[in-house]
């Protein structure tokens, strides 16, 4: 593998961003989410319920079930879990902010109002959605957490978790490629604090830990070298599109070897529905 990558890359000691992949969130809405939708409905009888009460719901039917809001998740995705970057067919509709009390903070009500909001769920595996995050979602250390009266301003919460589908999650990782273990790090460039908090990014998910999470992201980093050595560039550019296991990989590659080959929105797109 390192003869391999020196002789497409020259320097086996430089470093390229990696991580989790940035997503694009469909901007259409889904029948079951609209206002007159199932779960619109109840999103909007909790909020009346709580306008009376003060009371924050701590029921929740699961109307993100339904196949119309997977479906709007699987455009988005691909059958990729959005923190570990590995491909699985059993994928949970995950709320990125908890709809009920944080496990970290459980004198809060969690935020309730984003139970049936989409831009809130992203598709991840039974074990990062189960076992690893379930309903932790860590701010910075003094930061307060965002309530139904802050909401405008849940922009600017401090939190510790990365949304793939707001953060610029290219920047803020490195691989070390001439690590045969293809260790995940923070982007060198990062700030302490930045670099701290990737570092527990890295470290909750298990990205290092994990025996197949690492399997996976070695075996689409040997095909991604063997692909940019071979300058198969179709083949280094279908394994770049964001729907791919670990794409991350195979996108700096490719990023370095024939960037003009990087696949288009459009492009990802077009080739996620002939895929479904």
């Amino acid at each position: 593998r390192r003869v391999l990558f020196r002789s497409i890359q020259g320097d086996p000691q430089s470093s390229q961003t990696a991580g989790m992949r940035s997503l694009r969130r469909p901007s259409f809405e889904v029948p079951t989410l609209v206002p007159n939708g199932s779960g619109g409905r109840a999103r909007q009888r909790q909020i009346d319920e709580y306008a009376v009460d003060g009371i924050a719901p701590t029921k929740f039917p699961g109307h993100w079930r339904e196949p119309d809001v997977r479906g709007l998740l699987l455009a988005m995705q691909g059958g990729i879990c959005a923190y570990c970057g590995m491909a699985t067919n059993g994928l949970d509709v995950e709320h990125f902010r908890p709809k009920g009390k944080a496990k970290s903070d459980p004198t809060q009500s969690g935020y309730w109002w984003l139970a049936y909001d989409p831009s809130n769920y992203l598709l991840g595996c039974t074990v990062c959605n189960q076992k690893r995050k379930s309903t932790s979602f860590r701010l910075e250390r003094g930061a307060l957490r965002t309530t139904w009266e802050t909401r405008a301003n849940i922009g600017n919460e401090r939190r510790i978790l990365l949304d793939p589908s707001e953060d610029a999650i290219e920047g803020l990782f490195e691989l070390e490629w001439d690590d045969l273990n293809c260790r995940l790090l923070p982007h060198s460039g990062l700030s302490p604090p930045e670099s701290g908090r990737v570092q527990a990014v890295i470290d909750f998910f298990g990205l290092n830990l994990d025996p197949e999470i690492r399997k996976q992201r070695l075996r689409v980093h040997d095909e991604a070298i063997q692909a940019a050595h071979e300058h198969d560039w179709n083949r280094l550019r279908r394994m770049a599109m964001a729907h791919n296991e670990h794409s991350f990989v195979a996108w700096f590659v490719l990023r370095e070897k024939a960037p003009q080959e990087l696949p288009r929105p459009e492009d990802e797109l077009r080739n996620r529905v002939e895929t479904l």
